[in-house]
């Protein structure tokens, strides 16, 4: 069953897009903010607040890549099939995969939707007057479970590891936090809009440099062929986008493999060259729900919580760079996502509560 990031015709992605796109806009997904917010950075803290009060040196070491796929799991689970699935308590986050395989062959939603489900039942093309089908549904709920899932949390990572790399800009953005936010709040999306531009901007560089989702879903060229700058493509041939490389294209950034942030404190423009969400009319639906969890979950982080390093890190510090002089990254491959190559090992930090929140 086709979704809305597998239609070859424009037609029918145009008609999926118009029957979502109310119900993925930032106004209808406030009303989603308490599950985002419960499941999401409230699970987190508790979990690390628990095991930091048992820390005799008042600091743990954590894997937070394994930490951020169980929180996206919650979230999404909550949202498509209105309740939290008891396998998400396992550590070992290959139950939850084997979880979603279950739920996608078994096709189980609970009786009472949820809000994303309930959002898809009533969803209607405002042109053709259409509606999805029981298929179509279940097959966009399967879709939101893996992208819902994969993509928040691999961006968080990659996020986090580029903070930990980048020390100047991580003692930066938690000082923006800590300054503009009082200690025993949640911080909200709203408030990280209006008050944390440079944690925002911390969030988009990651999803430029390290986007996700590395390609775009595949499309044939059609009969005859089809010319591509100048490149005659051959018919029936698989014609497929390369995100990143299209992030750290010359053209459009200076110091393309550099983390850098001041190019969107400089530049209210730079976002719209990241291509992490594709444009158009294959645009990712989901990419505000994913911006939501995403910057408010860094943002309560990094205001209750001290980040650093382990010890035995000797391959992937500030001060081990890579070919084009910038601190070296963590390996990794592509599968559906970026992922990283060594997570058990590569994705571990120490962390110790906040100065402010120590004096709470």
């Amino acid at each position: 069953m086709r979704t809305i990031h597998s239609f070859v015709d424009n037609k029918d992605a145009s008609v999926r897009h118009r029957q979502l796109r109310p119900y993925l806009k930032l106004t209808h997904l406030a009303k989603m903010e308490y599950t985002i917010t419960q499941q999401g950075i409230l699970w987190t803290k508790e979990k690390w607040d628990k095991l930091l009060t048992k820390s005799p040196t008042d600091e743990i070491e954590v894997n937070y890549l394994d930490d951020f796929v169980i929180a996206a799991f919650a979230i999404t689970s909550m949202l498509v099939y209105g309740r939290r699935l008891k396998e998400l308590d396992n550590p070992n986050t290959d139950a939850a995969w084997k979880l979603l395989s279950r739920l996608g062959k078994e096709g189980k939603m609970e009786s009472k939707p949820a809000d994303l489900l309930q959002s898809f039942i009533e969803a209607e093309d405002p042109v053709t007057k259409s509606k999805m089908s029981s298929n179509e549904i279940h097959s966009e709920c399967i879709l939101m479970m893996q992208a819902g899932v994969d993509l928040p949390s691999h961006t968080l990572t990659w996020l986090v590891h580029f903070l930990l790399l980048y020390p100047q800009y991580h003692r930066r953005a938690g000082a923006e936090v800590r300054s503009q936010v009082d200690p025993d709040h949640i911080i909200t999306y709203n408030k990280c809009r209006e008050k944390l531009p440079f944690v925002e901007a911390c969030l988009l560089e990651a999803l430029r440099i390290a986007p996700a989702v590395g390609v775009m879903i595949p499309r044939v060229s059609p009969k005859g062929g089809v010319m591509i700058k100048g490149q005659l493509i051959s018919e029936n041939m698989l014609i497929i986008i390369n995100y990143a490389i299209a992030n750290h294209h010359s053209k459009h950034w200076d110091r393309p493999y550099e983390f850098d942030l001041t190019r969107y404190l400089d530049n209210s423009n730079a976002r719209n060259n990241i291509l992490s969400f594709s444009h158009g009319k294959r645009t990712c639906p989901g990419r505000h729900m994913a911006v939501w969890q995403m910057l408010s979950t860094i943002a309560n982080i990094l205001k209750d919580y001290d980040l650093r390093l382990p010890k035995d890190f000797k391959h992937l510090r500030p001060d081990i760079h890579n070919e084009h002089g910038t601190p070296k990254l963590m390996e990794s491959h592509f599968f559906a996502v970026i992922k990283p190559t060594n997570p058990k090992h590569d994705c571990r930090m120490i962390i110790s509560k906040a100065h402010n929140a120590k004096n709470k």
